[in-house]
């Protein structure tokens, strides 16, 4: 500064960010501290607000990139009426104001900086305008973002200033309007309840969704905005969650109310309209039984397995009127593949003790032919509503087997299923839907027996060595996200044909492959692993680029996916 005497600002510089000061307000707050640690808060907002957005600058899609342009935070010495406010790309502090002040002071950055950069980040399509409006809330959801991530170990106001107390008093009222409501911390406290149930994918992939939306098809009306919002955050949730907006009285129409049940995702059930900070409330959930077959081994033909998830308390399954054949089996088909985390038993309601199942073995499978106990246990003989909780686990067929029913039958008012995780977790996908082939075979070590479940079998290249490159293709029986491959090597103590250098590739089609992830593994029995970013396939090639003694060679492979 000394060396400029005569300029009328001073400029500090980051990786996303410049300050522009006044050369007063910089001989006043800046010359006496190390203003890095200040420009490190800077960047650090800069980034979880572009977390919370979506954005990454090195996503594959320019829509979803972060913007290279510098953020600006500006001096404006000559307003007098305002402490701060938001610029396009930005902010705006005044002299007369003493904003300038805290913006200049590391121990005071905080919420106004973040509040206005945040203006810059709203997007319009849900951030309706009429009544009290949401232009000052949305932006507060990057607020929380940049605080949280700058002061992790501090409350954020929605704690600190009762923010949580006020909304819980305003849940407990009757004929609730979330449009009417005039503080707008109370209606923050919906928004980012959101986020603690669904965790910190939900408004990345929410921001997401609505870039992608064509320009033309995006809300223009405040009641296009609020339903479209509605039935979007239900899609990004991979929940139906009209009972939470039900609860903050934000209105669906009855469009609106279909469109999402149409979905088909489990019901909301959990009161996540609960939850704060310090008390998340994890968002368990009924599966849709609209999308569900159920069958038993034994049935009557007046209680068919059918009745276990009509929905009407009033019918049930029961089965055959000779007694005592154990196990009875009643197997729900999800039609999804879903991650589960508990069952729900109610037995038939008509004042009969009839098959009240008393002891049980619950089962779990993602092909309907592999089945794994996950649970077992007993239920009192009364009309009460059961459950089984076990850890989560992804399933697509749930088999409920009954071990000892009241006077030697089995029935069920009703059966649910129920998730606390809205999104599908990696599984091992079935192998009896896949085809192998292979470049180079033994006649008694065939592609297709690296996929038949036997360690003991295994896929080998021809007896003539070094023949690389040795490719062993999977064939799946739909496009699947994947992100993991494991082999493991021949299990009967010969060294010959392990996998010592290997690259994967993927292909959608079987004819344009692409690279997914390459390396080395040791020579050893032990089981590998190949890890890569999700990507839809419906082939995986393991390309062998070196082997044990020049072979290639596999007792089993198998493919991770969601």
């Amino acid at each position: 500064m000394n060396n400029y005497p005569n300029a009328h600002a001073v400029q500090l510089k980051s990786e996303r960010a410049v300050l522009t000061v006044t050369r007063d307000s910089a001989n006043k707050y800046i010359v006496n501290q190390d203003p890095v640690p200040l420009l490190n808060k800077y960047d650090e907002m800069i980034r979880a607000q572009d977390k919370i957005s979506g954005l990454s600058e090195t996503d594959p899609n320019p829509l979803h990139r972060s913007t290279r342009r510098i953020w600006a935070f500006v001096e404006n010495p000559n307003a007098q009426s305002w402490g701060m406010y938001a610029s396009w790309d930005g902010a705006v502090f005044t002299t007369a104001g003493e904003a300038i002040k805290s913006t200049l002071n590391v121990n005071e950055f905080g919420w106004g900086q973040m509040h206005e950069a945040g203006h810059a980040r709203q997007q319009y399509p849900w951030t309706w305008t009429d009544l009290r409006g949401m232009g000052e809330v949305t932006n507060n959801l990057y607020s929380l973002a940049a605080f949280k991530k700058i002061y992790p170990n501090i409350p954020t106001r929605l704690d600190t200033e009762g923010d949580y107390n006020r909304a819980f008093a305003y849940l407990k009222q009757t004929n609730k309007e979330y449009k009417n409501i005039d503080d707008l911390f109370v209606k923050l406290v919906m928004l980012w309840q959101l986020h603690l149930a669904y965790g910190d994918d939900f408004y990345p992939n929410l921001h997401k969704l609505y870039r992608e939306i064509p320009e033309d098809q995006l809300p223009k009306t405040d009641e296009e905005k609020i339903q479209g919002f509605i039935y979007n955050t239900s899609k990004i949730a991979k929940q139906n969650l009209l009972p939470f907006f039900d609860k903050w009285g934000l209105k669906a129409t009855q469009e609106t109310r279909q469109k999402v049940e149409a979905l088909n995702n489990p019901t909301l059930i959990a009161p996540i309209w609960e939850a704060t900070d310090a008390k998340p409330v994890k968002p368990l959930a009924v599966l849709s039984k609209k999308i569900m077959k159920a069958s038993a081994n034994s049935e009557e033909s007046t209680g068919s397995a059918g009745k276990a998830i009509d929905g009407k308390t009033d019918t049930f399954w029961h089965s055959s009127w000779t007694p005592n054949q154990y196990p009875y089996n009643l197997t729900l088909e999800l039609g999804d593949t879903r991650t589960i985390s508990q069952l729900a038993y109610l037995p038939r309601q008509d004042g009969s003790e009839n098959g009240r199942i008393l002891a049980y073995n619950i089962y779990t499978s993602v092909d309907g032919v592999k089945y794994d106990k996950i649970s077992s246990g007993t239920w009192g003989n009364n009309s009460d509503k059961k459950n089984a909780t076990f850890d989560p686990i992804t399933a697509k067929y749930v088999k409920v087997e009954v071990t000892n029913g009241q006077n030697g039958f089995a029935s069920a008012a009703e059966v649910d299923i129920l998730t606390d995780s809205p999104s599908v977790k990696p599984y091992v996908l079935p192998k009896n839907t896949m085809k192998a082939s292979s470049n180079s075979e033994e006649s008694s070590g065939s592609a297709s027996k690296a996929i038949d479940g036997k360690p003991d079998t295994l896929w080998h290249s021809s007896w003539t060595p070094n023949q690389y490159l040795y490719n062993l293709t999977l064939e799946l029986d739909k496009n699947q996200t994947i992100s993991k491959v494991d082999y493991l090597p021949r299990q009967d103590g010969s060294e010959n044909g392990r996998i010592l250098g290997y690259n994967i590739y993927t292909s959608v089609d079987g004819i344009k492959y692409d690279k997914v992830s390459s390396g080395t593994w040791g020579n050893n029995s032990d089981k590998k692993t190949a890890t890569f970013s999700p990507v839809t396939a419906k082939y995986v090639k393991m390309e062998v680029t070196n082997g044990q003694n020049g072979f290639a060679s596999a007792a089993e492979v198998d493919i991770w996916g969601y």
